[in-house]
């Protein structure tokens, strides 16, 4: 009832070549994977998008906005979205190679619960926990001193399960250590141990429709025999890493995934690329949490800054829907930032009516903040520096 072709065509892109049921070369698969770039993944994503576009012609006409959650968060800004804007750049001034080649239309990116800097949110998943009152106040310490050990770098191994040397998908397993403490309380939503399941479970809804002969048949998708089973979510994966096994294609763990942070590329296309984006989070995401999202939106050097941290100009708002209260927001220039009332990781699944309101806001240039709330702003002396407040 409330799904995004409600108010848009959608177009959903496995990737990279490899990924699910899309096909890839060999440079894609096994060991060669290792030696893929993020520049690698967008060549090819921008040359899928050229192809798209000359089969079906009445597309490149359209605005084409980019969503991802999640760890997306990561390939959206760094692959997906930027690979476009610089290759629409080169489109545009004709360089050699690219003349005869379409500007994609891009116009806006919406990010959910997204993973977008490790070192930034990583902690923020302690206090989250602390203040829900999962974790008590010696864990609560406990866990930044790990936390702290790990940035000084003197986790140098995994001896101290949980815990490890940094990476970029999983900072130091401070989020897994956080989780252990709590009971093993369900990460992507902090209410329930089970959020779920037509999701997620290797025996559920999905699941069950992408493994069924008839339908691979029917979507021309590899047969049983080419690929036994096909999986919704390989916990702890990275972005192009890949093995074969007997079973089933796995994904491993990245050590060290690049780049850090994709905070600076967002803000070159707030700049740069002009586009729209909206940073949003379900409230009760402890592992992406709308808490670390923020930080690392105040830690952007952008040409917004400024006046982004200016509580004066940049106000909390109230997002109401059908005259109910659903979140909260807050906007400045082509940015903004939404928190989503009882929601957890996947904000579409958990408050449906509210999301497709988000999405035809964000197509239709519309802010989600409809009433400005009472503020208790520092003094009008104040100073912004970097990051601070004085």
């Amino acid at each position: 009832e409330f799904s995004w072709t409600k108010k848009t065509a959608m177009l959903v892109l496995e990737q990279p070549g490899g990924t699910g049921f899309s096909t890839a070369s060999t440079e894609w698969t096994g060991e060669e994977a290792q030696k893929r770039t993020e520049d690698d993944v967008a060549r090819d994503f921008y040359a899928f998008l050229q192809n798209i576009y000359s089969v079906f012609g009445e597309l490149g006409k359209k605005k084409l906005y980019i969503s991802g959650e999640s760890y997306a968060g990561m390939y959206i800004p760094s692959i997906i979205a930027r690979g476009i804007h610089l290759r629409n750049k080169r489109v545009i001034a004709k360089e050699k190679g690219h003349q005869s080649l379409k500007v994609v239309n891009l116009k806006g990116l919406a990010i959910g619960n997204g993973w977008i800097d490790a070192k930034i949110q990583g902690p923020t998943t302690i206090d989250f926990a602390y203040w829900h009152g999962m974790i008590d106040l010696n864990t609560q310490r406990g866990l930044h001193a790990k936390w702290d050990e790990c940035m000084e770098q003197q986790i140098l191994g995994s001896s101290e399960t949980p815990f490890h040397p940094f990476t970029t998908p999983d900072e130091c397993a401070i989020n897994a250590g956080t989780i252990i403490a709590s009971g093993d309380i369900f990460q992507y939503d902090v209410t329930t141990y089970d959020a779920y399941p037509a999701v997620l479970d290797e025996d559920a809804t999905i699941s069950n429709f992408f493994n069924d002969a008839a339908v691979r048949n029917a979507l021309n998708a590899p047969s049983m025999e080419e690929h036994p089973k096909w999986l919704a979510c390989v916990p702890g994966s990275g972005r192009r890493r890949r093995l074969e096994s007997p079973q089933h294609r796995e994904l491993i763990l990245l050590e060290n995934d690049k780049p850090l942070s994709v905070v600076p590329y967002i803000a070159e296309l707030l700049d740069d690329g002009k586009l729209d984006i909206l940073m949003y989070n379900g409230d009760l995401d402890l592992a992406c949490n709308a808490q670390g999202t923020e930080l690392a939106l105040e830690s952007m050097d952008w040409s917004g800054k400024t006046e982004w941290l200016d509580p004066y100009t940049t106000k909390w708002h109230e997002w109401i829907v059908d005259g109910q209260v659903a979140g909260h927001t807050k906007k400045f220039k082509n940015l903004e930032f939404l928190v989503v009332y009882n929601s957890g990781h996947f904000v579409p699944i958990n408050q449906a009516q509210h999301s497709l309101n988000m999405i035809g806001r964000l197509l239709d240039g519309k802010s989600m903040g409809d009433k400005e709330l009472p503020q208790f702003p520092l003094p009008k002396k104040y100073n912004i520096k970097g990051d601070t407040i004085t």
